[in-house]
């Protein structure tokens, strides 16, 4: 408890200078920094409500409904909004990069309002739970308040019926986007360095990349076609606790990821210094005029 207490405060004061930093460059970054700076918060948020939410034997006393049931759901309804802006994210750096596409003010509103709308949805069996006063989500220093009746499954936080697919979209999908998007940004960066005068020709990156995406979801059917494969073997209560497992892993990672937030500072750094187009028109007017 103690390291990951650490880790947390570490992760914190991390986000909370990445935030600062998007602060000071604000008027000399593209549209971009809306995410960004959102990044950094929605990392705050989660990772100043997770220690309680990491911890496996919870014995506080007493156990309010909000650290029993209302906390584990706002951490995991903040961590999957997280992730989801966090792959928004991945495929508006790789456009930028690659000149494909610049993100606009109104576009990036958009995208955030989109990216809540989606979470929130697919968090929804989540928060009708709360209401309905049994939580999908809840501490196991809580279990001792609930009757056996209620308590599907005691390992950890309780995913129950809605974990498979909740999984799904909440992690596997958005964790092959990043893996997909950062394998292509560095295939892309190992191009600008590597080309000489005679530049790429446009078959070969589009070759390339539909090769990755290809890559990409045979895999991630593989790993679909396994979990089910697996799940269907095991008996109901052994799945339940295979699933809330998977689930953890998934919450580990994810956290230790907004922990280390290093993408956001090159993603700020490399916007004037990679595209001056994505810098507002004041900046370069006032460059220009320098140079000159």
């Amino acid at each position: 408890m103690m390291e990951n207490s650490i880790v947390f405060i570490i992760g914190l004061i991390l986000n909370v200078l990445v935030l600062c930093y998007c602060c000071i460059k604000w008027k000399t970054i593209g549209n971009i920094k809306f995410l960004v700076a959102t990044q950094a918060i929605l990392s705050s948020l989660t990772i100043s409500a997770n220690p309680g939410l990491m911890a496996e034997n919870i014995d506080w006393h007493p156990k309010g409904d909000f650290i029993c049931y209302k906390l584990p759901s706002l951490v995991i309804h903040f961590l999957c909004v997280a992730i989801l802006n966090l792959a928004c994210l991945s495929c508006i750096s790789y456009a930028q990069i690659t000149d494909t596409w610049q993100v606009r003010r109104s576009s990036a509103i958009l995208i955030f309002l989109a990216v809540v709308s989606v979470s929130t949805i697919l968090s929804s069996p989540i928060f009708y739970s709360i209401n309905k006063g049994w939580s999908i989500l809840r501490y196991d220093g809580c279990i001792s308040k609930i009757s056996d009746a209620e308590v599907a499954n005691k390992v950890h936080i309780n995913v129950v019926r809605y974990a498979f697919w909740f999984l799904i979209l909440q992690y596997i999908i958005p964790a092959f986007i990043i893996a997909s998007r950062v394998v292509l940004i560095l295939i892309h960066l190992w191009q600008e360095e590597s080309k000489t005068d005679i530049s790429p020709r446009p078959k070969n990156q589009v070759v390339i990349r539909f090769a990755v995406h290809a890559i990409f979801a045979i895999l991630f059917l593989v790993v679909i076609v396994l979990f089910s494969i697996h799940l269907g073997g095991l008996e109901s209560d052994k799945a339940l606790a295979f699933l809330n497992v998977i689930f953890h892993k998934f919450v580990l990672f994810f956290v230790v990821v907004l922990c280390c937030p290093w993408y956001l500072i090159e993603m700020i750094r490399s916007q004037c210094e990679n595209d001056e187009s994505s810098c507002p028109v004041e900046y370069t007017k006032q460059e220009n005029e320098l140079n000159i």
